[in-house]
């Protein structure tokens, strides 16, 4: 037989053996469970935790965990694959019976990387199950754990596999099983330190760049508050908050706000308030549902610059459902603005308690809010929207008031943006810069908030990678249309280059191994 079929042949050998072999399987089973674990904690986690910046620090760190356990799985196969069995004389036997070195190691690699895409597919389907559980593809830090990690995991999987490989060739079973470990624990350590550099020496421009966000979400906003519909909404808008404290905003509209001595003109946006009271008020069986507890920060005081948008998504979603009339473009927009936890504006000024700096007890803010005849869902919507605007009237005078100098340094530090500037750099030199963004990976649903969020980080931060298309100079709306970041660094380019490397290093070995057999 040629080199193909003697391949071929000791290859279905070595696969119809599989069923003689429990401690592989058992070892497969062992992982799969830790891995089922982690999956679960991540979860659980995720649905349960208050704290966004501590949950993303968690799921970074199982992760890492699961990276670990994941090349260990690879590290123990291939020893037992490539080393036990030519400690074992197996490989001699082989060679005694007229295989060649070629054949020997084809058949081992194949039901290596069989091994391989056998754990990677389990994990794919656990991922998924779980991740449409927990309602991962609404939350940043889950869909990166359960979705974007996929491809680390399979290229640290096989990096474990190369490297088992190679080290298997010259040293013994328990040489190349904890050198191999430990070189997998150090690269999967790598993403960490490959984010320390990353970091800006100054903090102000550490938040512009975070602030790449915002700006996104306002160029979906402003345009439409400045079109003949809503401009008078905007335009009054400054004049409407000198009216009332925060808290007042939030319980529905008031009459004795319509000053008839005043500059503004508050008649738009009384018709505003008075449609979105009609709906709440004439429709609270659709509402029941929310509760005063969902309401962000209502019994929690320290956490204040949390955000869970998941019942703000319910919420809009629900009431894009109601006949808003003119109003149901900005409904459509902030369901767009909340789509995702963790990246709307709501992590800015979602304080009820912020323009009065009192911390009242929940039963004096409830109550409040029942004397009004506001509802649960009618506080949480008017919070949203009094946020939305003014997120925008802030975000346009940074602009709109900055002076030239002022533009430039924006310019300079990280809207357009340095910051990602650098990281391109790096990239093409930086191996701890390279394994940050592989563990961080693509995240195609959200690019921008995905990596700006976790560019915050406390461990495994990511480097920043974002730049926004253009920076606005005045507060013409056109010169806002159409903001948005473009990725600068192109990882899937390093996922196939650390694959042609990996193989490489299995080609290099094979030399290696072929020499060390015929001895």
């Amino acid at each position: 037989m040629g080199n193909f079929e003697n391949t071929m042949y000791l290859t279905k050998t070595r696969f119809k053996a599989l069923k003689f072999k429990k401690r592989n399987f058992i070892l497969y089973g062992v992982i799969m469970s830790l891995i089922l674990l982690c999956a679960i904690g991540i979860g659980v986690i995720g649905v349960t935790s208050k704290y966004p910046d501590d949950l993303r620090t968690f799921t970074n760190i199982v992760v890492t965990i699961e990276t670990i356990i994941i090349g260990v799985f690879c590290i123990v196969m291939n020893v037992w694959i490539f080393r036990m069995e030519k400690d074992t004389k197996i490989i001699k036997n082989e060679q005694h019976y007229g295989y060649n070195s070629r054949s020997i190691f084809l058949s081992r690699l194949i039901e290596s990387l069989a091994w391989v895409v056998l754990i990677l597919v389990s994990i794919i389907i656990i991922n998924l199950i779980f991740a449409a559980g927990f309602g991962a593809f609404n939350n940043v830090s889950l869909y990166k754990s359960y979705l974007i990690a996929l491809g680390w995991f399979a290229i640290m999987a096989i990096m474990a596999t190369a490297l088992t490989i190679l080290f298997t060739t010259f040293a013994s079973i328990i040489w190349s099983t904890l050198s191999t470990v430990l070189l997998v624990i150090v690269l999967a350590i790598f993403p960490a330190i490959g984010s320390i550099n990353a970091i800006p020496s100054s903090q102000d421009d550490f938040d512009q760049y975070q602030n790449i966000l915002r700006y996104q979400n306002t160029s979906k906003l402003y345009p439409a508050l400045k079109s003949d519909k809503y401009t008078k909404i905007y335009d009054n808008w400054e004049g409407f908050i000198m009216y009332s404290s925060w808290e007042e905003k939030t319980f529905g509209w008031q009459e004795k706000w319509m000053n008839p001595n005043s500059e503004f003109d508050l008649s738009e946006i009384r018709n505003f308030y008075i449609t979105f009271d009609s709906i709440f008020r004439n429709n609270e069986s659709e509402f029941e549902k929310f509760k005063y507890t969902d309401i962000q920060n209502f019994y929690n005081k320290n956490a204040a610059d949390k955000v869970n948008a998941e019942p703000i998504r319910k919420l809009l979603k629900q009431v894009s459902k109601m006949d808003t009339g003119n109003y149901k473009e900005l409904i459509s927009i902030l369901e767009d603005v909340f789509s995702d936890d963790d990246l709307s504006w709501g992590m800015r000024y979602y304080d009820p308690y912020g323009d009065t700096g009192s911390y009242d007890n929940k039963i004096t803010w409830e109550s409040m809010a029942k004397d009004r005849k506001a509802t649960p869902a009618m506080v949480m919507f008017y919070q949203v929207f009094v946020n939305a605007m003014n997120n925008v009237i802030e975000d346009i005078s940074e602009i709109s008031h900055a002076t030239p100098e002022q533009l430039e340094n924006i310019k300079k530090s990280s809207y357009i943006s340095e910051l990602a500037n650098n990281t391109k750099k790096r990239a093409f030199y930086n191996p701890f810069t390279q394994f940050n963004l592989m563990f961080s990976g693509v995240d195609y649903k959200n690019e921008l908030g995905s990596n700006t969020l976790a560019s915050q980080d406390s461990a495994f931060s990511a480097v920043p990678i974002m730049k926004m298309n253009k920076l606005p100079t005045t507060d013409n709306p056109e010169d806002w249309k159409d903001i948005k970041g473009v990725r600068v660094v192109k990882t899937e380019g390093l996922y196939v280059g650390y694959l042609v490397l990996n193989g490489l290093i299995i080609f290099a070995s094979y030399w290696i191994f072929k020499k060390q057999i015929q001895k």
